[in-house]
């Protein structure tokens, strides 16, 4: 089974081994920041960012609501329109 981990030069199999022995479960990596990543074993600062970029989803947000519910909330309202958000707000893709 692959895992986006694979990808990530510098992180074989041992190190993903000691990354899930330490957070227990994708799901706390996904939770995990930077310096979480580098609390494990032989993973420093560039390895760590590498794997928080890899492990956290990004998710496009308009001033910190998540996209998907300002559109669910237009359509709700009737008034979904792309250029009404863009005019509205600053897009953030990637953010918290």
């Amino acid at each position: 089974m692959r895992s986006a981990l694979d990808d990530i030069p510098g992180v074989g199999e041992a190190c993903q081994k000691r990354l899930l022995s330490h957070f227990g479960s994708v799901r706390a990596m996904r939770e995990a920041d930077v310096e979480d990543f580098e609390q494990v074993k032989g993973v420093g600062k560039a390895k760590a960012a590498a794997i928080s970029s890899v492990a956290r989803p990004r998710r496009a947000t308009v001033d910190g609501m998540p996209f998907r519910r300002i559109v669910r909330k237009m359509k709700w309202n009737k008034i979904a329109s792309e250029t009404t958000v863009a005019s509205m707000m600053t897009v953030n893709i990637g953010g918290t």
